[in-house]
Formats: C-alpha cells, sequence, structure tokens
C-alpha cells in the first residue's frame, strides 16, 4: 500500500511532461499585425517641359502586404516639405511653383509608410520665347462626387486655346487655408482621398505655358463614411492534403468567412524542421504545391485575408510528405 503515493506521484509527473509535449508541438499562433514598412521608392526624379509642366517618376516599392500608393511632399524656394498628395501610380504633374525641390515614400494598406526619398531638385529646360500669348478659356464649371472611404471626383468641362489645351492644373484649399497646386492632369476629371472641407478650382494651360482664369470654387464636406473595417476573417480549417506526388500536393481547407468578404487566403510552408515562409495566395480555400523534393515531409498552415487587410490567426498545420522518387 505504501508504494500506491509513490506511484501516483509518477503518474502525475508524466501527465504534466505530456502536457508541456503537447504545448510545444500545438499549432503555430497567428503572426502579429502588419507592422512592415515598405521598401524605399528606387530612381526618384523628373523634368520640366516647356509648358511649365513638371512630372516626377519613380521605381515602385515593395511590401510584404501591398503598397497602395505614394505621399508627395514638395519645398518651394527652401521653405519645409509639405504633403501634396497620395497618388497609387509611380509618376506625379503639377505646374511649376518656383524653386522647388520634392521627395516622396511609400504607404501600404495597413498605414505603414517608407522612409522618403532623397529631395530631388527639378530644373526647368532652356525654352525659347514663346510665341502663342493667348491664354485657354475658363474651364466650365466644376462638378463634385464623393464617396466612402472618402474620396472625391472633379469633372469640368473642357476649355479651348487658339492652339491646343494640354492640361488641367487642380488647386485645393483645405480649412480655408491659401490655394495651392497639388497635380496638372490632361484629362477634365481628377480624384483623390479628401482631406477634410476642401476647396477645388482648376485653370487651363496651353503647351507656351498660358493658363486660363481660375473657375469659381467649390467646397467638399466629406460624407459620413462608416468606421474602417478592422475585424479579421475567421480562422481557417486545419489543410488536408491530397494527390500528393514525389514533387507537388494539393491543399484543401474550411473557409474563413468575415463581416465584409474574404478577399484571399495566404499559404506558408515549412520542411519538418524549419520555419514557416509564405509559397503562395490562393482566391479559393485550395492550393496546389509543385516544385517539392521527393521523400520529404513539409509542414503547411494556412491564414485568411479580407480586402481591408485584416488577417486571420493561422490555422493548424498539417504535415504531408511527398512520394519516393
Amino acid at each position: 500500500m505504501s508504494q500506491i503515493p509513490r506511484l501516483l506521484r509518477r503518474l502525475a509527473g508524466a501527465a504534466i511532461a505530456m502536457t508541456v509535449a503537447l504545448v510545444a508541438v500545438g499549432p503555430p499562433s497567428a503572426h502579429a499585425a502588419d507592422t512592415s514598412a515598405p521598401t524605399v521608392p528606387g530612381n526618384f526624379g523628373g523634368s520640366i517641359n516647356c509648358a511649365l509642366v513638371l512630372t516626377l517618376h519613380w521605381s515602385a516599392s515593395t511590401d510584404d502586404a501591398g503598397v497602395v500608393g505614394y505621399d508627395v511632399f514638395r519645398s518651394v524656394n527652401n521653405e519645409a516639405f509639405a504633403f501634396v498628395r497620395t497618388t497609387p501610380a509611380t509618376t506625379f504633374s503639377e505646374s511649376l511653383q518656383g524653386i522647388v525641390k520634392y521627395q516622396v515614400r511609400a504607404r501600404d494598406a495597413a498605414g505603414n509608410v517608407s522612409a522618403f526619398t532623397a529631395p530631388a531638385g527639378i530644373v526647368p529646360p532652356p525654352c525659347p520665347a514663346p510665341t502663342d500669348r493667348q491664354a485657354p478659356t475658363t474651364p466650365g464649371a466644376i462638378s463634385i462626387s464623393v464617396g466612402c472611404p472618402a474620396a472625391v471626383t472633379l469633372n469640368w468641362g473642357a476649355s479651348t486655346d487658339n492652339v491646343a489645351v494640354i492640361g488641367y492644373d487642380v488647386y485645393r484649399s483645405i480649412g480655408n487655408g491659401p490655394f495651392t497646386s497639388v497635380a496638372t492632369t490632361p484629362t477634365t476629371t481628377f480624384t483623390e482621398p479628401l482631406q477634410g472641407i476642401v476647396q477645388y478650382e482648376v485653370r487651363a494651360r496651353d503647351a507656351s505655358a498660358n493658363v486660363s482664369a481660375f473657375t469659381a470654387a467649390v467646397t467638399v464636406v466629406p460624407p459620413p463614411c462608416p468606421a474602417p473595417d478592422t475585424q479579421p476573417p475567421t480562422t481557417p480549417g486545419t489543410p488536408s492534403a491530397s494527390g500528393t506526388t514525389r514533387s507537388s500536393t494539393t491543399l484543401t481547407w474550411a473557409p474563413s468567412t468575415d463581416n465584409f468578404r474574404v478577399a484571399g487566403y495566404d499559404i506558408y510552408r515549412a520542411t519538418s524542421s524549419g520555419t514557416f515562409a509564405q509559397v503562395g495566395t490562393a482566391a479559393t480555400n485550395s492550393f496546389t504545391d509543385t516544385g517539392l523534393v521527393p521523400r520529404t515531409t513539409y509542414r503547411y498552415q494556412v491564414r485568411a485575408r479580407d480586402g481591408a487587410g485584416n488577417v486571420s490567426a493561422f490555422s493548424a498545420a498539417v504535415a504531408v510528405t511527398t512520394r519516393r522518387g
């Protein structure tokens, strides 16, 4: 009978050890929220034509979740750099504002921003004296439309000119401040995110740098938009493998749900003892991984992503061993 307590203590110790082991090999936890900034835009530069329209250009940044836009900042007459606008493209155009310098940074959906490019000063080329001194007509009245997330689209009637209209200068005033240039566009429409209660005015420009009078200013008020989506999708089901060959396998899993919609899935893979790394994405709850090594064990886990960039926790991992060669 005296052996029973000792036996119970041994059994309890074994149970604790089993519990620790189970915790150690349990499903991996979700990756942290996206805090990784995009890379700095490359090859930043620009040019000015004889119509005094400046165009900036740069090479695209990269990001683990995707770059959504570029913030353009301007310094006029060696004053402090000030925000101009965010553009989804890798180019930006506006009329010359004096002695100017520009710098650009990238932005992702989570609000992370890259470091700025080195400032670039753009020098006008030597241009002949213009012979055309007739300005274009004033553009037609501006019409506006706003949407959610808060963004505004401007449209106006085209100007005419004795030679040709080459573009339109868009100016913006924030909070009753001074009007400043935000873009020069070759079309009669312009779209950007709203910066609060703002006013806009537009003028036309020809190839000899003649400009029209400004349109009457229009005021834009942000609409009552719903709060941003911060709810992640539910965790996908544990993947299961099928059709495994010596070099490929197909994974399927129970789909996630989301308060809006699931945009896709990120698939991560590791060897039997390695760390997980992303190997692909899928729009549906199925993914085929190829280029695998025969007689090798891989582990897979999956997470869901919604249209706002929210990601779910990772699924439990599944181990898959490829067939012999």
